[in-house]
């Protein structure tokens, strides 16, 4: 029983959390096992997990979300995930949310990964495919290919995690213009112009954290974990904006196409933002609940807000 709470501080984390203390959560939970049982490796599984929370873009890169983040806007996640002892895994995640009074998956989220731990270390890389309706534009799908890693020093009281990311994405937006006549204010023509934007987001983040464990909570086989950690996020973007087709349609006349303007603006390398993230598990049984709260400042001057919050929770279930 014990060492089926231990594999659960990983399963969850992974698909709803934030990857550092995911990183954090795989090291704890082969580190406990060896001391249970060395000569026991750790079993392969499969991880099933229902989230809900504001995080809309990225699976593991947090500095992303944070840019981005709704805070009135919820999405469900239900996740299914299977874990190789030897380190593979893959899962799948739909993003659920409610537009014009229904519920939409707006995005599904397929992500394999590699995962190595050690006592001294913890290390991995994941890539993250999102499929969505190219056919609807929705800033909920601004990034089609998320790759990440990350390398973890699991030895200090204090735990230094680097990771880096790097998102693209290419979306489709289309407006109308009515323009009406001088008699009868007639309707003469309809402008569509129909804009292709790219974009790039590259990011790097350097945290520090601890883990405290508490054992017995609520229930003689209920364990609670809560990880704090302080995080610096930098990074660059390049955007990329192209009206791929502008057209005025009138009556008795043809259409008449112009041709493609593009603008692009770079942000250069540089700290965008601290954050703190505060992440609690509760295990027991195959259970695990994981609330995570992340708050992010933005350093750079902006007329814009400069707190970003993002929250999420998420319940799991794993069978190994």
């Amino acid at each position: 029983m014990k060492k089926m709470v231990l594999v659960l501080f990983y399963c969850s984390t992974y698909l709803l959390s934030i990857a550092q203390n995911t990183a954090k959560s795989k090291a704890a939970m082969n580190e406990l096992l060896n001391m249970t049982d060395s000569s026991e490796k750790t079993k392969s599984y499969f991880d099933i997990t229902l989230g809900v929370g504001n995080r809309s873009l990225s699976v593991n890169n947090n500095s992303v979300n944070a840019s981005q983040a709704l805070i009135n806007k919820l999405y469900y996640t239900p996740s299914i995930g299977y874990y190789h002892k030897s380190g593979f895994g893959i899962s799948i995640s739909p993003y659920i949310t409610l537009q014009n009074g229904n519920l939409k998956n707006y995005q599904t989220a397929v992500t394999p990964s590699f995962d190595y731990e050690s006592t001294k270390i913890s290390t991995g890389i994941s890539f993250t495919k999102f499929i969505t309706d190219k056919a609807s534009y929705s800033l909920n799908s601004t990034y089609q290919n998320d790759l990440y890693g990350y390398i973890q020093y699991n030895k200090s009281f204090i735990q230094p995690i680097l990771s880096l990311g790097y998102s693209t994405g290419i979306y489709n937006d289309i407006s109308f213009d009515t323009l009406f006549g001088p008699i009868n204010n007639r309707i003469i023509a309809i402008r569509r112009d129909s804009t292709k934007n790219e974009v790039k987001d590259f990011s790097v983040s350097f945290g520090i954290e601890h883990r405290f464990e508490f054992d017995s909570i609520f229930s003689k086989n209920g364990t609670l974990s809560f990880i704090p950690q302080l995080v610096l996020n930098a990074g660059s973007e390049k955007f990329t904006s192209t009206i791929i087709n502008s057209r005025r349609v009138a009556k008795a006349t043809k259409n008449n196409r112009l041709k493609s303007l593009t603008q692009t603006d770079n942000a250069t390398f540089s700290a965008q933002s601290i954050a703190l993230s505060l992440t609690a598990e509760y295990n027991i049984g195959n259970f695990i609940i994981t609330p995570n709260l992340y708050i992010d400042y933005y350093l750079p001057t902006t007329t814009e807000k400069k707190i970003s919050n993002l929250f999420s929770i998420s319940v799991g279930y794993s069978i190994y």
